[in-house]
């Protein structure tokens, strides 16, 4: 069986990704067993080594109250460390790892041996407790070993690179969309114009002549036509997924996508989803909320103020983790159109702004929970 810095290697190229590592208590030996690989060169970034807090914070980017909060050996900081060491080497995967290899160092609370990792891709930072024995060298060895399989399940879970691919190192965008289309214009727009640094390849819809798919053929991107009609939910559901797949899509985006995803789609691609909802969630979502029927529940609930959330989708319905959300005013006199047209202006820069961030690997999602580095 192929060792795992060979296995790493293997995922690595069959995805055109790269990797970087921020490691403590390590001290260098994952960025060791990753450069022992010949051909390192093409997917690895770089590491750095950052024992000292104010290391982790200057070179990793990891918060000062993160380290005072949660401890330097912590869920917390194993994930900054890898979020830095992906924004900081520009990779698509960053490993951070942070623990106590011993002999001496450890309390009753974080004992010697005790290791946190973390993953990270885009849009999702995942982060594991270890508790490893033996010698110094026995803890690191495991660690470090031990981060490159996790690193490993985490890249398995991104589509191949296939021949449709460009090559160009351009994030790729992939859109679900029922209707007219006019968040994904703004995508489109955004795209265009270099604010966002990637590109829409594939625009998917469940209705044949939805205004979206001549959106999309117009700024060339692939557009699909997938009918759910006659089929089983996760049939249709699997036939979207691979067609998205195939596009090698990165983040998937539902811009006014009138179907509710099973457990099976989410799970596939958890943590590259997103999905942009007409009201300040947690308020007024759920199953039956949406279009005109969100903004009447928010005039008649008495609201003054209502508004439009980009979440990561999670198996429930518009309660997944938020990222970002823009607010407007629901004025007297308003009706259910003109507060919708008015949200529908700040969707149109929300969803934007969101998948920026996204792009630029400054937005993670760990433990249930966002966050999101260098807004303005």
């Amino acid at each position: 069986m192929p060792d795992a810095n060979e296995m790493l290697a293997e995922a690595l190229r069959a995805r055109g990704l790269s990797v970087a590592a921020g490691e403590s208590c390590t001290g260098g030996l994952l960025s060791k067993l990753i450069t022992d690989v010949p051909g390192s060169s093409q997917y690895f970034k770089g590491g750095t080594s950052a024992y000292d807090d104010h290391a982790k914070v200057s070179l990793l980017g990891v918060k000062l109250t993160s380290i005072t909060q949660f401890g330097a050996v912590s869920r917390e900081v194993a994930s900054e460390m890898a979020d830095g060491a992906r924004l900081k080497f520009r990779s698509e995967v960053g490993i951070g790892i942070t623990g106590i290899a011993g002999p001496g160092g450890g309390t009753p609370e974080k004992p010697v041996g005790l290791v946190f990792i973390a993953v990270s891709v885009p849009g999702r930072t995942f982060a594991r407790e270890f508790q490893f024995h033996g010698s110094r060298a026995d803890v690191r060895r495991g660690a470090a070993d031990a981060a490159m399989q996790m690193a490993i399940e985490e890249i398995e879970m991104l589509p191949v690179k296939s021949g449709e691919s460009s090559g160009t190192g351009e994030f790729r965008i992939g859109v679900l969309a029922s209707g007219g289309g006019t968040d994904l214009q703004s995508i489109l727009d955004a795209c265009g114009s270099g604010y966002i640094p990637g590109k829409v390849v594939v625009v998917i819809s469940n209705v044949e002549d939805a205004g979206a798919l001549d959106r999309a053929r117009k700024h060339g991107a692939a557009a699909l036509f997938i009918d759910h009609r006659k089929k089983a939910r996760e049939e249709h559901e699997r036939e979207v997924g691979d067609a998205l797949d195939k596009h090698g899509v990165q983040l998937v985006v539902l811009a006014g996508y009138l179907r509710i995803l099973t457990p099976y789609f989410v799970r596939r691609f958890l943590g590259r989803l997103v999905n942009i909802h007409p009201a300040l969630l947690p308020g007024f979502g759920g199953k039956g909320m949406h279009g005109e029927r969100v903004h009447r529940a928010v005039l008649e609930a008495g609201c003054r103020l209502s508004g439009c959330s980009v979440h990561f989708v999670d198996e429930s319905v518009d309660g997944g983790p938020i990222i970002a959300q823009r607010a407007v005013d629901a004025k007297d006199g308003d009706t259910p159109e003109t507060l919708a047209a008015r949200v529908l202006e700040q969707e149109h820069l929300l969803l934007p702004y969101v998948v920026k961030l996204i792009a630029e690997g400054k937005v993670s999602l760990a433990d249930g929970k966002v966050r999101v580095r260098d807004t303005p």
